[in-house]
């Protein structure tokens, strides 16, 4: 009797702790006999709690190359961020550390991810958004391949057979995606375990957790550094514009003087003198006007403006200069277009800079033509209550034969005194979208090298 109390005592022990038993016996287990595993996915977890409070790439790439290189679960791990500006992979770190390939990056174990070796990669994760995994690619080919010669299985088992080319070369087993708000903006790329063992699913897990931290770093970087440029540029507006100010004092007094000289009491070489002299100060105004001009806050007096009144009153004035420089001006203007929403005067001001930058960019003659439309195109505007309405566009074009202008001088077009002619200002295309801006509208431009260049504003309408 004692001995089968105690057996059922002891049976109801076992089963009220048997949920806590089991859960500390399996996790015992899974420590021994998955050891490299658990510990790959501590550094994960280690790693995404660190970046939690990171806002340098350099200190998240020296943040991974130490961890991964101390705790070895990975034989390699590297950072590949997406540059859009260039198409391509900027390699940020490996691990383990290597020596410098002297431009401050560590060499990559293996080789670089490039679009071009590596594009069907990418786009692979791109287009899932999830981990890319060898061993899982590899059955995949495999299973396509067994299944038939369907052109579609085929298809499918040669882009596989791709992504494994591209992993095998990267010295990859995993890439995981760096995913970002609104895109994907890297790659992280790891290489095989060195447990000898396949990457688990919690692996991969963890992984894909440590990735998406990466591109919330990425991202902080990138947005601090512009907000960091865009305080330096308010700072060096201000003290540009207080220079301006105090350069027009002085060059007021530079003209004074020469006026006040008697011309002809100068001999001839000191008359011509007095003329540079004048010119120059005329021009220097000039520069420092516009500077101002970009510079003051903006005024718009927004009225319901006939855009094709406008434009035809700027080819009156300019008409002369047109002539002159040998340029025939064509005008295809829409007929029945809505008004504009735009402030008449700088409007002119914007039609009068690109009209004059087209002559410009025709030193022996040409054709501008000048034309306009509503868009096709609609822009979906949200009043704040869910309800969405249409409003369409005024597009008004500019097209001249010139010589074109190269895709890196169109990225910079429309940045402060940046110019290619050798009396400009570098500012006519900058106050212009300023100008476009201040209204709701916007420029843009649109050129093939040595075909041409056509300059595009749209401008909100009237509804109705």
């Amino acid at each position: 009797a004692l001995l089968l109390f105690i057996t059922l005592l002891a049976s109801f022990v076992i089963l009220v702790f048997y949920d806590q038993i089991r859960a500390a016996a399996e996790q015992l287990l899974h420590r021994t006999l998955w050891r490299d595993s658990v510990e790959l996915q501590r550094v994960a977890a280690f790693l995404v709690s660190s970046l939690r409070h990171t806002l340098s790439l350099d200190e998240m790439a020296g943040l991974f190359g130490r961890v991964f290189t101390e705790a070895m679960v990975s034989e390699s791990v590297s950072i590949c961020l997406f540059d859009e500006a260039q198409g391509d992979f900027r390699h940020l770190r490996s691990a383990p550390e290597v020596p410098d390939d002297g431009r401050g990056l560590g060499a990559l174990v293996g080789t670089t991810m490039t679009m071009a070796e590596h594009g069907h990669l990418w786009r692979t994760i791109t287009t899932t958004r999830d981990a890319v995994v060898l061993d899982d690619m590899a059955n995949r080919r495999a299973d396509f391949s067994q299944r038939g010669g369907d052109t579609v299985l085929r298809t499918e088992a040669e882009r596989a057979e791709k992504i494994i080319a591209a992993l095998v070369s990267l010295d990859a087993a995993v890439a995981i995606p760096m995913i970002g708000q609104e895109r994907v903006v890297g790659v992280l790329l790891f290489g095989a375990s060195t447990r000898g063992a396949a990457y688990t699913t919690a692996d991969v897990s963890a992984l894909f957790a440590l990735g998406e931290s990466c591109a919330v770093v990425v991202e902080n970087s990138l947005e601090y550094a512009k907000r960091r440029d865009r305080d330096r540029l308010v700072e060096i507006g201000s003290m540009a514009t207080g220079m301006a100010h105090e350069i027009r004092n002085p060059l007021g007094a530079i003209k004074g003087a020469a006026q006040y000289l008697e011309p002809l009491e100068l001999p001839p070489e000191g008359s011509e003198f007095v003329s540079v002299i004048l010119e120059e100060v005329d021009r220097l105004n000039r520069v420092v006007g516009q500077l101002l001009d970009y510079a003051r806050p903006m005024r718009v007096d927004v009225q319901q403006v006939d855009v094709n009144v406008v434009l035809q009153a700027c080819v009156s004035l300019l008409g002369q200069e047109a002539r002159v420089t040998g340029v025939d001006i064509d005008e295809n203007l829409g007929a029945g277009l809505p008004k504009a929403l735009v402030d008449p005067e700088q409007l002119k001001q914007v039609f009068i800079n690109i009209m004059r930058n087209a002559f410009g960019a025709m030193p022996e003659g040409g054709r501008l033509t000048l034309s306009t439309c509503v868009s096709s195109d609609t822009v979906s505007l949200d009043d704040g209550h869910g309800l969405k309405e249409r409003s369409k566009r005024v597009v008004v074009r500019f097209a001249d034969t010139g010589g074109g202008i190269s895709p890196a001088e169109q990225e910079k077009i429309f940045l402060p005194f940046y110019t290619t002619k050798s009396t400009g200002t570098g500012l006519g295309l900058a106050i212009s979208r300023r100008l476009c801006e201040g209204f709701s509208g916007s420029i843009e431009v649109n050129s093939v090298l040595g075909s041409g260049a056509a300059f595009i504003l749209r401008f909100p309408a009237v509804k109705g």
